[in-house]
Formats: C-alpha cells, structure tokens, sequence
C-alpha cells in the first residue's frame, strides 16, 4: 500500500515552491497556478495507489455547441497518451482537468510539480476560448500556494 507516500509527495511539492506548511494541503487546502485552483485528493478507502488532481479552470462561456466540441477534442488528445480528463463540475459547471498521480515508490513532488506545469501545454491553451475571461496564460508558469508562496518554472 502506498499510503505513506501521499504526505512525502506533497511535503516535497511544497518544499519546491516554497509553501512552509504542507498540512494545509493534506487538510485539503488548495494550490493556484495562474487562474486555476488545484486540488489533491486521496481517499485510500477508494483507490491507496492514487492521487487524484483536480484543477477547476472555471465557468464556461460561449457556444455551447463550440464548447462541447473543443472538450471532446481535447479529450481525445489527452485519452491517447493517458495524460487525464476534462470535465463539467454538475453544480457549479466550471470546467475541471483532472488526472491520476501514481503514489509509488518513484512518486515525487517534483514529478508532480512537473505534470501540474505540463496542464497548460496540455489542456489550458486549447481551453482558453471556453472561459469567460479569456485568460492571459502566463508562460512562465506561475505556480502560487494559497499563502502566497510561488515559483515560476519552464515548461
């Protein structure tokens, strides 16, 4: 079982940006990286092998017709290579990426830290037409802990 290494990973992603008390996270707190909120999620009730991710990008706008096809688009793409899922939120509406991190022995923040920056080559660019705002995205990558520890990395 794997469950002794969800407190190390996310020990070690906080060390990486800086974010002194990783116990909110593993409380449920959330990161921010641009204008999105990520939150970690393991329940070993359910699956002890896994970390699920999930980054609320926000309510959608436009075309539905437009949206609906860009989603499956980009499912489509992100299926082949395993790489996770985007979805609609059933109350709140707002689209979310989400993905599966494996907790083994090879589990790190700084692998984490790397997929959570590989989402806006993956997902937010593509997406970007679907939000309200229109989001500037960062290249640089922004990655923000909620207490306003940040990093700012290459992708």
């Amino acid at each position: 079982m794997h469950t002794s290494n969800y407190p190390r990973v996310i020990k070690e992603l906080c060390e990486l940006i800086g974010f002194a008390d990783h116990a909110v996270l593993l409380r449920g707190g959330k990161l921010q990286i641009d204008d999105y909120r990520i939150s970690f999620i393991f329940n070993p009730g359910y699956d002890a092998k896994n970390l699920l991710v999930y980054l609320d990008m926000g309510a959608l706008a436009g075309d539905r017709k437009h949206v609906y096809e860009t989603l499956l688009k980009i499912n489509f793409e992100l299926g082949i290579g395993q790489r996770g899922w985007i979805s609609m939120h059933p109350q709140t509406h707002h689209l979310f990426y989400s993905f599966s991190y494996l907790l083994d022995e090879a589990a790190s923040g700084r692998v984490l830290l790397d997929r959570l920056l590989r989402f806006s080559g993956d997902v937010a660019l593509g997406a970007i037409d679907l939000l309200p705002q229109h989001r500037a995205f960062s290249t640089a990558g922004s990655l923000h802990a909620t207490q306003g520890a940040s990093l700012r990395g290459n992708r």
